[in-house]
Formats: C-alpha cells, sequence, structure tokens
C-alpha cells in the first residue's frame, strides 16, 4: 500500500499551506525525497509545524545562493546540502545548513543584494559564458568592493548592442523568461565573436545595424512570451494541470490531502488520472467532497494508488468503466483490497 504520513494529517490548515509552499520550493525528486524522510522522522504535529517554520527561509536562502554560483560550485553546494539533510536532529541539520549558506553569502554578498537588472545579467552571463571564463567572473564579481565594480565587470561581458538598448529595451529583455534572455545573449556573443572575427564585415553595419537586430528580437519575443503566458495563466501551477477539475478551496483541500502520500504515490496518482477519461475525473470529483468524509478521501485515494500499482488493467476499468467489471475482478479486489478500500470503493459506484 502507498505510504502515508499521518502526522502531515494532524498539523493545522496553515501548516499545511507552509508544507505545500515548502514543496514547491524543491528543485527534484531527490530534495523532495530528502525532505520527506526528514519530515517522516517527526512524529509530533507540533514540532512538524516547528520544523517547517524553521526549514523554509532557509531552503529559500539556499535556492537564493546556488543561482550565484557556477556550475561547480553549486554541485559542490548541493553535495553538502544533501550530506546534511541526512542528520537526524533538526535543529543540528538546520545549524549546519545556516553554516553553510553563510560562507557563501559573505563571499557574495554585494552581488546577493544588488539591484534585480544587476543581479540577472550576472546570472545570465554565469549560465552562457564558457566554463573557465565564468569562473574567472565569478571571482571577479565576489572580489569587487563596490556594486561600481560589478557594474563594470557585467559591462564588460556584455556584448555591445546589448549596452546600447535604451531602458524600455532593458526592461522589457528582464521580463522573458531565463531560458530565452540567456539563449538570446549566448546568441549575441557568439555573433559578436564572428563578427569580430571576420575581417570582411563593416565596423559600419555592425553597430547600429545590430542594436536594431536585437530590438527587435526582444520585441517578437516579448510577443511570444505575452501569448504562452496568457495560455499557462489558465494552468494551475501545482503540476496537476487542468485534468484535475478542481478550483479554489476545492483544489488547495485536495492537494493539503495528498501531502500524506510519498511523492511516489502522488505521482503514480497523476499517472492515473492522465490515463483517465476526463469526464471519468469529473464525476469522481463531482462526488469527493460532498459524499466522502476526509478519511474515505485519503483511503479511496490511496485504494487507487494500490490497484493502479497492481493491476492497472482493473484500475482502468473500475475509472473508464465500472459496469465492465466481472467476477474476476471483483474477487480480485475482495481478495486484495482492505476492507476500508472496499467500503470506499462501493460507496463510489453507489453515490455515481
Amino acid at each position: 500500500m502507498p505510504e502515508r504520513n499521518l502526522t502531515l494529517g494532524k498539523i493545522s490548515e496553515e501548516a499545511k499551506e507552509d508544507y505545500l509552499t515548502l514543496f514547491q520550493m524543491l528543485n527534484d525528486d531527490d530534495e523532495k525525497k530528502q525532505m520527506e524522510q526528514t519530515i517522516k522522522r517527526i512524529k509530533n504535529p507540533d514540532d512538524l509545524e516547528n520544523c517547517i517554520q524553521k526549514i523554509i527561509p532557509i531552503h529559500q536562502k539556499y535556492n537564493d545562493i546556488k543561482e550565484l554560483l557556477t556550475k561547480r560550485e553549486q554541485e559542490e553546494l548541493q553535495n553538502q546540502w544533501k550530506k546534511y539533510s541526512d542528520i537526524k536532529d533538526i535543529d543540528n541539520q538546520i545549524k549546519h545548513k545556516k553554516e553553510l549558506i553563510a560562507q557563501y553569502e559573505r563571499e557574495l554578498k554585494l552581488i546577493k543584494d544588488a539591484p534585480m537588472l544587476t543581479r540577472q545579467h550576472y546570472i545570465d552571463l554565469l549560465k552562457v559564458l564558457p566554463e573557465a571564463e565564468s569562473v574567472k567572473f565569478k571571482n571577479d564579481i565576489a572580489h569587487a568592493d563596490s556594486l561600481d565594480k560589478i557594474d563594470k565587470l557585467i559591462a564588460s561581458k556584455l556584448p555591445e548592442k546589448f549596452k546600447q538598448l535604451d531602458a524600455n529595451d532593458k526592461e522589457s529583455f528582464s521580463q522573458l523568461p531565463d531560458g530565452k534572455r540567456q539563449e538570446m545573449l549566448r546568441n549575441s556573443i557568439n555573433q559578436s565573436s564572428t563578427t569580430e572575427s571576420s575581417p570582411t564585415t563593416p565596423k559600419e553595419a555592425t553597430a547600429a545595424t545590430q542594436v536594431l537586430d536585437i530590438k527587435k528580437l526582444i520585441k517578437d519575443a516579448v510577443q511570444d512570451h505575452q501569448g504562452q503566458k496568457d495560455q499557462d495563466d489558465d494552468i494551475p501551477k501545482d503540476g496537476w494541470g487542468k485534468k484535475l477539475p478542481l478550483e479554489g478551496d476545492q483544489r488547495n483541500e485536495f492537494l493539503k490531502l495528498i501531502l500524506e502520500l510519498d511523492t511516489k504515490s502522488q505521482q503514480d496518482l497523476k499517472k492515473l488520472f492522465d490515463k483517465t477519461e476526463q469526464i471519468s475525473i469529473e464525476n469522481l470529483f463531482s462526488v469527493f467532497f460532498e459524499e466522502f468524509s476526509r478519511t474515505e478521501r485519503i483511503t479511496l485515494l490511496i485504494t487507487l494508488i494500490f490497484i493502479y500499482r497492481n493491476n492497472s488493467t482493473l484500475a482502468m476499468i473500475i475509472s473508464n468503466s465500472p459496469e465492465k467489471l466481472q467476477t474476476p475482478h471483483k474477487l480480485w479486489i475482495w481478495y486484495n483490497i482492505e476492507k476500508s478500500g472496499i467500503n470506499v470503493l462501493t460507496k463510489l459506484k453507489s453515490v455515481l
């Protein structure tokens, strides 16, 4: 059966909201599994709430400082972070993590506290410069003793056409997604290198013309981004997409409910939903909150996950075509599902 953290189910609604916030800050499945192991060791709801409150700010600092590091330094930070995440005593774990982050914050204090556009240029350049040049650039920034020197270091790495953009174009460029900004910057750096090495390129044809070119590229990219953003704004950012036909409080209630499930179980539930017809999911959630208690809801989800893992064919029949259930299917359910699971499946069939 899917693993379940009962302590998470007992914390306050506000703490569950905080836990959702914390999980959205995690960068990959490894971090999520580590966090689950940390949380799983805490059996008292009050202690768990305090733990969540302590972890959120330090993990935000971790994410913030990580993007200011070179690729190799990021890997070193991640490895050290994982090592400290294995410390069972939460206060000791957080103490070591704070000390780790403080080392990097002292080194990068000026750029960490720099204006957004300055910091953004720095991060973008770290991503697009060749590795050796990126390392030297980061070290030069770390040793700079004023924001003015940082601005000059950044300007020395930017293609000329970026430095000649007006304030509006710079603002538009800053609003683009990270990947798009970095792609345009990388292409411009490569183009500048090619132009400088080509004796046949007239200098007068490069300066003003390239500025006009980059202005047009930015304008086109902004329009494309806005169109994509309008589409993306319609899709919830919780990872469940439009397939989950819930909005507002009910959607939030569902997300807090499945917090009790480990990441693998949540992923399996999402896979089941992805394979289930939309009308069937809508039918399920038309009765999910009104007809079932909280205990019954989590039991129903756990039961569906168990069936999906162990008999995916049966799971699809239950989800999409329950009228096609035959005696062998019912016998499988009878022999493999706990009584509470059988009860919620029976109730689901009844209310639908």
